[in-house]
């Protein structure tokens, strides 16, 4: 009987525990939940996990139950991911908690230049005395980690808990401005680059140390834009040099396939994943967006920006795409069209580089 209640509880997408309602979600990594996880028991099933939860009030608003040993994880989450199939954990959320949070979704910026740092639509800590010039930024194990080509430094701090950001001087060699920063399942891949030439390496960030693969990108390039696709995989896009080349590489730095090549040459290019498809767009007096579908391996045009921008910052924000790059103006997709937004941002965001983050 308890065998039979666990597996219909997890046959549903909800699942009501007392006055509660729980839904079922794969919107956190497992390296988050473990970070936000704060007490575990033992449990016959997901229904006595959920009921636990509940009884919890304001230190439980996720459950993840593991049928292997029985175990419980509670946590109070206060932040979402996207993370691809491979490396998101089912977890039951209270329903309540869930759209809250969805509707919590913030955004870091760094902008080219000084003083140009900023979060949007609500507060995130920003570090401080920092003038940045192209680097990289991206999210790693509920970690954000910056590098500042300017000061040849990486910055990090938790996505989670509050503090001061951590800062490492010299951490990439050679130092390298326009590369590109891409999580791709427990690293994080930085290509090519610009230091007195353009560059073919490939380092991988494990959390703790660089590494420098053996293999390189097939064409020397920067100002380039890479998106994850899988747990071991990315899809690199444009460049200088590269201008249309589209291919897929693996986390060892292995070119696995060629793809077909962009409709226009891209560099300064910005990319993003949205409903399943890849969105390259603008690049250095470029306005036009092209989408890739996977299925029928071609590229198609679809409605332009407003105006030309280098290195558009594309995002799911709301269940939209949305555009950062054009001044402090905001752009969404409606299916057809971009429509400017009637918010703005707080300062110009330009050459810049932003990733998701919780409200804080």
């Amino acid at each position: 009987m308890i065998v039979l209640r666990t597996v219909l509880a997890c046959l549903f997408l909800e699942l009501v525990s007392g006055s509660r309602m729980f839904k079922k979600m794969k919107k956190i990594s497992k390296p988050t939940w473990d970070q936000f996880t704060n007490r575990q028991i033992v449990e016959s099933s997901i229904i006595e996990c959920s009921g636990a939860c509940a009884r919890m009030k304001d230190t439980c608003n996720a459950v993840h139950f593991e049928a292997s040993n029985n175990t419980c994880s509670f946590a109070q989450l206060s932040l979402l991911e996207e993370p691809p199939e491979e490396k998101a954990l089912s977890v039951f959320m209270k329903a309540q908690a869930f759209k809250s949070l969805e509707q919590k979704e913030s955004f870091l910026l760094i902008g080219q230049g000084v003083d140009l740092v900023q979060s949007y639509p609500c507060n995130f800590t920003l570090p401080v005395d920092f003038y940045y010039t192209t680097g990289g930024i991206a999210v790693l194990n509920g970690k954000v980690y910056i590098y500042n080509h300017k000061t040849n430094k990486c910055y990090h701090r938790s996505m989670v808990l509050s503090g001061p950001w951590d800062e490492i001087p010299d951490c990439v060699t050679p130092a390298r401005s326009a590369p590109d920063l891409t999580t791709v399942g427990p690293y994080i891949m930085m290509t090519g680059g610009y230091n007195g030439g353009l560059l073919d390496n490939i380092e991988r960030f494990d959390g703790t140390t660089w590494t420098t693969l053996s293999k390189k990108l097939s064409q020397r390039t920067a100002d380039h834009c890479a998106v994850e696709i899988s747990y071991t995989e990315m899809i690199v896009l444009g460049g200088n040099q590269r201008w249309a080349m589209v291919e897929k590489y693996d986390v060892d730095g292995n070119m696995v396939e060629t793809l077909p090549n962009l409709k226009i040459g891209r560099r300064y290019i910005g990319c993003g994943i949205f409903q399943g498809e890849i969105y390259a767009a603008g690049g250095g007096g470029h306005s036009s967006v092209e989408v890739y579908n996977f299925e029928s391996r071609t590229w198609r045009m679809i409605s332009s920006f407003k105006s030309a921008v280098q290195f558009p910052n594309l995002h799911v924000y709301k269940g939209n795409l949305i555009m950062f790059g054009i001044s402090n103006t905001i752009e969404i997709f409606n299916g057809e069209t971009w429509e400017t937004a009637s918010e703005s941002l707080g300062k110009n965001f330009t050459n810049g580089l932003s990733v998701k983050v919780p409200c804080h």
